[in-house]
């Protein structure tokens, strides 16, 4: 059974029945706080005030939280050379805490809280570091899609409802969620595809939002890679009129979501805040080169998630493409292998 510190709340509770009954004993009050004895002996020894002779709660819980800090900055100090530089380096890519200390695990085995490496930043910071910059910051309001690009122009739709279940299971890749991003005043366009169960990310610069451009793009696409494609699901924009085809394309079925239900794309809509990190609104993307797309695109595939057990994206689709699974646990239970 895994050891749980006491709370403030139950060191309050041992001040109170220490005042009002000196005597009460360490297995008696085990017993009422549903506690092993060792744990109340232990803290009574440790944060009992031997100046004025009585325990007191407050005291007690301040002496834990100095011990904690301590202890973090003990981690902190031993972390080697060669995970500075991993935490460096993923921080630089902006990287979450939740990723950076998942990766961390999965590749050194070393297990460091983000309340810890918030403690690193921080120290980093008032050294003169400028990693703390590179922290994401959330909570951008979502903005309505422009008007003019409504759903009336599109023939021959199929709804999300008509979507095959295994696009939600995520145990398979190419199911993919498509959109457009759209630069200042409207004159300039990113084309954006997300795998629901990888989270690999593509980025192709389009000149407009024109439904052939958008067709031209996706030929370009399966023509230089070998992405599976099984469904695409699009917003109700235009640009997706020869959305029939592109499912000839691609050999993929195409799917609609409901008008204003964006969170029925939400992993897409989610890339496209991310990609809002490098390139925000009011961004002309006449003015961004290939160079610049390609390594917002291998940012996002490189990151570690937390949803493929802090596999990358790229992991995770090399892993579908070449063996059938997403995580190599998955190919060991298909070859039987312990």
């Amino acid at each position: 059974m895994q050891y749980k510190q006491l709370t403030k709340e139950e060191r309050y509770y041992i001040e109170c029945r220490k005042a009002n009954n000196i005597y009460i004993g360490v297995r008696a009050l085990a017993r009422e706080m549903d506690r092993s004895p060792s744990t109340i002996s232990r803290e009574l020894r440790r944060n009992f005030d031997t100046e004025f002779g009585f325990y007191s709660g407050i005291r007690a819980q301040n002496i834990y939280l100095g011990r904690r800090k301590q202890i973090a900055k003990k981690r902190i100090n031993k972390i080697s050379d060669q995970v500075r530089a991993a935490m460096f380096e993923m921080l630089s890519c902006r990287a979450s805490p939740e990723q950076v200390c998942g990766r961390l695990k999965r590749e050194y085995g070393i297990r460091i809280s983000q309340v810890t490496l918030y403690r690193y930043l921080n120290e980093d910071r008032k050294n003169g570091g400028t990693l703390y910059l590179n922290l994401r910051h959330g909570g951008k309001k979502y903005r309505r899609k422009d008007s003019k690009y409504n759903s009336c122009t599109t023939v021959n739709k199929k709804r999300i409802s008509e979507r095959t279940p295994e696009a939600d299971n995520k145990k398979e890749a190419g199911h993919w969620e498509i959109d457009t991003v759209v630069g200042v005043e409207h004159k300039s366009y990113l084309l954006t595809l997300t795998d629901k169960a990888t989270k690999f990310e593509i980025i192709r610069k389009i000149p407009n939002k024109e439904a052939a451009t958008v067709l031209a793009a996706i030929q370009n696409i399966v023509a230089t890679t070998l992405l599976p494609f099984k469904t695409i699901t699009s917003d109700n924009g235009t640009e997706f009129a020869e959305h029939q085809s592109i499912e000839t394309v691609t050999n993929a079925q195409f799917y609609f979501a409901n008008p204003y239900h964006s969170w029925e794309r939400g992993l897409n809509e989610h890339q496209n805040g991310l990609i809002r990190d490098f390139m925000p609104k009011k961004t002309d993307f006449r003015d961004v080169n290939v160079d610049m797309i390609r390594y917002v695109e291998n940012n996002l595939n490189n990151r570690p998630r937390k949803a493929l057990d802090f596999l990358t994206p790229a992991e995770a689709m090399f892993n579908y493409v070449n063996f059938g699974v997403l995580h190599f646990k998955s190919l060991q239970m298909k070859m039987g292998v312990a």
